[in-house]
């Protein structure tokens, strides 16, 4: 939840995804009602979007395949709830 985290650090690789990733499905798999302030938060992910709808990295895991699909699962970890919570 802190802002440096959810900011990247000042940039995303496909790693701070994949975390953003991890910790979204891991708040809702343990019932942490503060899952929904953290996602309220994550939002901000469409702020660096690219123009095509894409996301990428800007270091370490940079590919924009692995990096769209890892930011379309964290944006849909709404819609997985009952899975996740099974």
């Amino acid at each position: 939840m802190r802002e440096d985290v959810l900011n990247g650090f000042g940039n995303n690789g496909g790693e701070e995804f994949l975390s953003f990733l991890q910790t979204g499905e891991s708040m809702v798999v343990n019932h942490d009602d503060d899952w929904k302030k953290w996602y309220d938060n994550i939002g901000r992910m469409m702020q660096i979007q690219n123009p095509d709808g894409s996301w990428n990295g800007h270091h370490c895991i940079t590919s924009p395949s692995f990096c769209t699909a890892t930011c379309l699962m964290i944006l849909s970890i709404e819609n997985d709830i009952q899975n996740l919570q099974k």
